[in-house]
């Protein structure tokens, strides 16, 4: 296993996702793990090598009490870039995780060539009073996850059917059952995020200046958005990429999670990108 240790002395779970050429970054989504990219990865494995990680507080990676200011996840992607000595690798993120590419790049501005945000949590002021208030419906939700199974089957078909994650593609909804859950001595499964952990992260998801800092990005950076995504409507996906220097903004077919549910397209656009 190989492991990055951040500032504050949290370990950081790194996988090695294959692939040959220039380094490239995924970073997961609140709730996910870094497996959840393999299933995206096997198209971009011919231009690139691919690591992700698992970030603070999910899959591998240890799982502190408390300290889940969102700064803290761009701090452990800066570990993990250190850690394997990239060079100006690509950053790939999708909603939180797009954020923490976010304030790692602009924390230690040139750290990265390019930047792909998928549907980044990165709220207008007024949205993030809302999200950082007792009232956000995410941690309400979180704290309320189901986090022990039967099995790791009966947990696939629930999600299957009548969940926010119906619509995903049979290989993601796998990859993040199967390596988000770790048998327990009494042969059931559990969740590798704790969902009260889950909750912390969804409830910081409002206390930072991640709006603020879009227009502080340097890199080519393509923002990628869901047509039916509830986070990006025409008007807010506009303003947030008129704040970025050098941005060009599409819309891919789904909604938050159009990675999972629309791999080809979504890839078919980080690859125009890339190749220009």
């Amino acid at each position: 296993m190989t492991f990055a240790t951040a500032p504050d002395g949290v370990r950081i779970r790194i996988h090695h996702l294959g692939g040959t050429g220039p380094p490239l970054v995924c970073v997961h989504a609140t709730g996910f793990h870094g497996r959840v990219w393999e299933p995206f990865v096997p198209r971009l494995r011919a231009h690139h090598s691919i690591v992700s990680l698992d970030q603070r507080g999910h899959g591998e990676s240890d799982k502190p009490a408390d300290g889940y200011d969102w700064h803290r996840f761009g701090d452990d992607i800066l570990a993990v870039v250190d850690e394997l000595e990239l060079e100006a690798p690509v950053g790939i993120g999708h909603s939180a995780g797009a954020a923490a590419l976010v304030f790692a790049e602009t924390s230690r501005p040139g750290t990265f060539s390019r930047l792909v945000l998928m549907d980044p949590v990165t709220p207008q002021p007024d949205i993030g009073r809302f999200m950082a208030s007792d009232e956000n419906p995410m941690a309400s939700q979180a704290r309320k996850r189901r986090a022990v199974w039967d099995s790791r089957d009966e947990m696939i078909e629930r999600l299957r059917n009548g969940s926010p994650l119906a619509a995903w593609r049979e290989e993601f909804l796998r990859a993040y059952v199967t390596y988000g859950t770790g048998p327990r001595d009494d042969g059931k499964v559990e969740l590798m995020s704790p969902p009260e952990i889950e909750a912390q992260i969804y409830q910081m998801g409002g206390r930072h200046d991640g709006w603020h800092r879009l227009e502080s990005l340097r890199p080519p950076t393509l923002l990628l958005t869901g047509g039916d995504s509830p986070m990006w409507a025409a008007p807010l996906r506009d303003a947030a990429a008129a704040r970025i220097p050098n941005v060009v903004a599409e819309t891919v077919e789904g909604g938050h999670f159009f990675p999972m549910e629309n791999p080809e397209h979504t890839v078919d656009a980080v690859l125009r990108f890339l190749d220009e």
